[in-house]
């Protein structure tokens, strides 16, 4: 059985895991996932460096790594994906969703119809990061997305940089892939009408980078739409 870990910031030249230097994610391993020396860790840093690990022996202390099985490297996520300040609630569950993908990045953007207009106090940070950290290795992705905290106004983005995708409207279509670097997505009320005609000019200004998509003829939630977008930009 191959058990995921994830260790941001690990010394890959550290021969085991004590309990007192990681104490929540040795309580995981030794109380939840119950781990054997039969088992084999997979180890990851959130940087994309990876490795299959035996286990030498294991104490109500320590546990201490055996041989190394595989050593690799997984390239790094090319996509950043663009989020309004939403409500606590959706925000959590969009950072849950989106980090289950490959994540270069995540921002943040201010808009019209943006109910907060100010960066996540701290403490939520620390709570948003272990959502996303969370997602990151229940679906074993190798590096964990790049978060910058203040908000920057819509109209600040240089959409002559790279390709964008932006979700403007509902269709009949149903989504389909357009691959991008970037993802913007709006808030949980919509774009007002001056950020349609703002990207409509960005469109008619950056034809072959700026890509406006639709994710259906559904309303979608905030959180949903942010996910399927994301998704729609993979590579």
């Amino acid at each position: 059985m191959i058990i995921p870990v994830l260790l941001p910031g690990f010394d890959w030249e550290t021969p085991a895991l004590d309990a007192k230097d990681h104490p929540d994610v040795f309580h995981h391993l030794v109380r939840v996932r119950r781990v054997k020396p039969s088992h084999t860790l997979r180890l990851c840093d959130g940087h994309g460096r990876v490795q299959l690990r035996t286990i030498a022996s294991l104490t109500r202390e320590q546990l201490v790594l055996g041989e190394i099985l595989e050593d690799f490297t997984v390239p790094a996520p090319e996509v950043t994906l663009w989020l309004p300040l939403l409500e606590k609630s959706s925000l959590e569950e969009a950072l849950a969703l989106c980090a289950q993908l490959p994540l270069k990045a995540l921002r943040f953007i201010i808009t019209e119809y943006t109910n907060t207009k100010e960066a996540l106090p701290e403490k939520y940070r620390r709570r948003a990061l272990s959502i996303v950290e969370s997602s990151c290795l229940q679906s074993e992705q190798a590096w964990i997305p790049a978060i910058t905290w203040e908000p920057l106004p819509l109209t600040s983005l240089d959409f002559s940089q790279e390709t964008w995708s932006v979700s403007i409207e509902r269709t009949d279509k149903r989504p389909t892939r357009v691959p991008a670097l970037n993802v913007v997505i709006g808030p949980e009320g919509g774009w007002s009408p001056a950020e349609r005609d703002f990207f409509g000019q960005i469109a008619k200004t950056y034809p072959d980078s700026v890509h406006h998509i639709s994710l259906g003829p559904t309303i979608l939630r905030a959180e949903t739409a942010a996910f399927l977008s994301l998704w729609s930009a993979q590579p």
